[in-house]
Order: C-alpha cells, then sequence, then structure tokens
C-alpha cells in the first residue's frame, strides 16, 4: 500500500510542473481591435466578410469570406478569433 502512496504523491507534486509546462506551450493567438473588428462584418450565411487588411498571426486577410473550420493559425481558428473578439464568443 505504501508503494502506492508514493506514486500517487509524487505524481501530484509533479501536477503544477506539468501543468505549466502546457499552458507554455499553448500558442496564444490575439484579439482583434475594435479597429479591426470594424472591418468585418457577419454574413446572413453566418460566415464573416473581411474587408481587412486584417492581420492574425502570419496570416493577411483582405477582401475574403471567412468559413469555420476554414484557416488556422497557430493551431487557432481564424472563424473562431473573428467571433471571440468581434461578436462577443455568439455562435453564428
Amino acid at each position: 500500500m505504501r508503494p502506492f502512496l508514493l506514486v500517487v504523491a509524487s505524481a501530484l507534486l509533479a501536477l503544477p510542473a506539468t501543468l505549466q509546462a502546457q499552458s507554455e506551450s499553448r500558442p496564444t493567438t490575439k484579439s482583434l481591435s475594435r479597429t479591426e473588428c470594424a472591418l468585418i462584418e457577419k454574413k446572413s450565411d453566418g460566415k464573416f466578410y473581411v474587408r481587412g487588411p486584417v492581420q492574425i498571426g502570419d496570416l493577411k486577410l483582405e477582401d475574403q469570406d471567412i468559413t469555420p473550420d476554414g484557416f488556422s493559425v497557430d493551431g487557432t481558428d481564424v472563424f473562431v478569433v473573428i467571433q471571440r473578439s468581434c461578436f462577443n464568443g455568439r455562435p453564428s
């Protein structure tokens, strides 16, 4: 029984370091500013139209539709970034 407790205690002590390493490895994609959001409109079909130019990570968007799962920057869906930043996170 004691070896089991030792393994559990060791795992619990290592947990904070593991969580910190995971949070540091997660990419951070910025939120868009009000100025950038003013260049984006939500269409009746649920897509976003970017008049642009809007920069998200290495991706420059201008004069194009953005659909769910269409573009990804640092592992984050651009559609989700726009929705979260400009439309209060409300689903389309």
